[in-house]
């Protein structure tokens, strides 16, 4: 399985789609839509500058 980094905030839709890659197995593809992006969260310490 190939992992990538998305810049989306956690969601439950990212959660069901793994669970579904798992329970369908290899070969198939599973598709989910991320409506949002991880912008409102630029502003936090987790993207602060050392």
């Amino acid at each position: 399985m190939k992992f990538e980094g998305l810049n989306v905030g956690s969601s439950i839709k990212t959660r069901a789609a793994f669970n579904m890659i798992k329970k369908l197995g290899k070969g198939k593809t599973v598709v989910t839509v991320l409506p949002y992006t991880a912008e409102r969260y630029f502003s936090t310490p987790l993207f602060e500058e050392e």
